[in-house]
């Protein structure tokens, strides 16, 4: 029996990385790095912040000699790889959650340099410690292993609760700026596009910098309480994920729980497994990696024809929730 269970998350911030591990119900998350969203941390009372990696690493350390009984460790992003080593001892069960598909490890490195040194360790997690992914498409990128364990993302709370508010707004992106989401670049497609009327877009997450002439544009760049994301959410009619890569992306279940049509694109690799697995949602057959070959009329044709139809049916939402949950 676990005396302890701690997950390792570098730079926790407002992402659905964060969510999946709040889900997890761990006795604590152990974060570090600039990027760290303070205000976040502040607001769960389980977020032990530390300075640096290293300082975690001895933190860490002292708990596991301190400790007479097992302790459950998780890490959740290939950077922390460092705290690996720790399974050497017989009181640690380390487990790693893959949540980033290999192409989406590229993008956020932005170092070519850095990318065999990637592959390199995303292709011996499972030779080290026990893998998990959060969809079964993310085993399709380990070559040399598949031994591999798909557990859903746990994002949605047991007592959330359906919402039936009318949408006001036509569409929500749910994302941060981040080479791997491609979020200016959606934001310039849909600018490109001309759907008329002027498409009114909320962006949760993030805060733009730049004005389009033909979108009318809102900004919400945090919100903390669950029950407020949501509500924002179900304002829509649409949701996109237009992602150059993801290894599950939670805001697509997210879409349907709260009533709000799903449009994602070709990226690997969760998106479209969460559309097809509820059967409900549109996937547009395009691919960032391939954007000379973008279909601009069969993609307008899309996000009309979802706007039209957005009506997300109760007995979905139901599923999502008890998949989810």
């Amino acid at each position: 029996m676990f005396k302890k269970y701690i997950i390792i998350h570098p730079n926790f911030r407002l992402g659905g990385a964060e969510q999946s591990a709040i889900g997890k119900k761990a006795d604590m998350i152990v974060t570090y790095g600039d990027l760290v969203d303070k205000e976040r941390c502040k607001s769960l009372n389980k977020i032990v912040l530390k300075k640096n990696k290293f300082i975690t690493f001895f933190y860490l350390l002292d708990l596991i000699l301190k400790s007479k009984s097992l302790i459950k460790i998780e890490t959740n992003q290939i950077s922390a790889f460092y705290f690996w080593i720790l399974n050497i001892f017989k009181n640690v069960n380390f487990q790693h959650t893959q949540r980033s598909s290999l192409r989406g490890e590229y993008l956020m490195s932005n170092n070519f340099l850095k990318r065999p040194f990637i592959f390199l360790v995303f292709q011996i997690a499972p030779l080290l410690v026990k893998t998990f992914v959060p969809s079964k498409s993310l085993k399709n990128d380990f070559i040399f292993s598949k031994k591999i364990k798909f557990i859903p993302n746990k994002i949605i709370p047991v007592d959330a609760e359906i919402n039936s508010k009318k949408p006001s707004r036509d569409i929500v992106i749910v994302s941060r700026v981040s080479p791997e989401k491609k979020l200016y670049e959606t934001l310039e497609l849909l600018n490109f596009l001309e759907i008329s009327p002027r498409l009114s877009i909320t962006v949760i997450g993030s805060k733009i910098n730049k004005k389009y002439k033909n979108l009318n544009l809102k900004c919400i760049e945090k919100t903390y309480n669950r029950k407020d994301y949501f509500s924002q959410i179900s304002s829509h009619k649409c949701g996109l994920l237009f992602s150059g890569a993801e290894g599950f992306g939670n805001v697509v279940p997210e879409y349907l729980f709260c009533g709000v049509h799903p449009i994602v694109n070709m990226c690997q690799w969760g998106p479209s497994e969460t559309i097809i697995r509820f059967g409900f949602g549109t996937i547009c057959q395009f691919d960032w990696s391939k954007n000379h070959e973008i279909d601009f009329l069969n993609l307008k044709e899309n996000i009309i024809c979802a706007l039209n139809n957005y009506c997300v049916p109760i007995e979905i939402r139901k599923k999502v929730k008890k998949f989810h949950s």
